[in-house]
């Protein structure tokens, strides 16, 4: 297990960067960690949301409040892994590395 960095391990976060976020049926979770990852005034993160088939309307929610990114609507839950995996490969695109 991994132990969290202290103070001073810590760096300062420079430079353009994704955060992938997988989602399934969030609702109000999924608002408040996208609105906290956005709540830097230095930091304009893009997000790759991956939507694993929810059904509550939480995918148009977040979509409705990233400024910068994309929502990856699964027709259904993938799990995990492979929910990561659809993030963390679109990543990597054209498009994205664009947006840097």
């Amino acid at each position: 297990m991994t132990k969290p960095m202290q103070a001073e391990q810590q760096q300062e976060l420079t430079g353009p960067f994704a955060v992938v976020v997988l989602n399934w049926n969030g609702g109000e979770q999924i608002q408040q960690c996208v609105r906290a990852a956005m709540a830097s005034e230095d930091l304009d993160p893009f997000f790759v949301i991956v939507d694993n088939g929810s059904t509550d309307g939480s995918d148009n929610i977040v979509a409705s409040i990233i400024r910068r990114g994309v929502v990856l609507k699964q027709e259904r839950n993938l799990g995990v892994a492979a929910g990561f995996n659809v993030g963390r490969s679109e990543e990597h695109t054209s498009e994205l590395q664009s947006q840097f």
